[in-house]
């Protein structure tokens, strides 16, 4: 049941509109409202890790692993490799395997720069990122 009482200065007085529908259908809207929440909370959540590491790799010097990415953004294994997924694969960053400090080659992050203007100069991206997506 879903009951709509109006307001007490509604043109005509106080309303009462009363839905009746079948206790399936609530609960599966409860349910379908639940889920996209969620959905919603993890988007943002992808939303607010991306950029964490994209701040991150736009200050580090030199390509750097995802551990060290990780330590640095204060995120989890699994959140740090989805950012850095999903930044790889929208062509934000660049991954390239390179020897760790242990000597077994691993992959390393580091912003994509590309040519800006007429003067050759070299601007990086990942700044251009985090503005884009903290402005939206």
């Amino acid at each position: 049941m879903d009951i709509d009482e109006g307001a007490i200065d509604d043109p005509g007085g106080r309303k009462w509109d009363v839905r009746l529908f079948p206790a399936n259908d609530a609960r599966a809207e409860k349910e379908n409202k639940k889920k996209q929440k969620q959905e919603q909370a993890k988007e943002e959540q992808l939303q607010e890790d991306m950029d964490k590491v994209t701040k991150v790799i736009g200050n580090l010097e030199k390509p750097s692993p995802a551990s060290i990415i990780r330590d640095l953004a204060k995120i989890s294994t699994q959140r740090t490799n989805v950012a850095l997924y999903e930044l790889s694969a929208e062509g934000l960053i660049k991954s390239e395997e390179l020897k760790a400090g242990n000597g077994h080659k691993c992959s390393h992050y580091s912003p994509i720069e590309e040519m800006a203007g007429h003067d050759g100069t070299q601007r990086n991206t990942v700044e251009s990122l985090h503005n884009s997506t903290t402005a939206g």
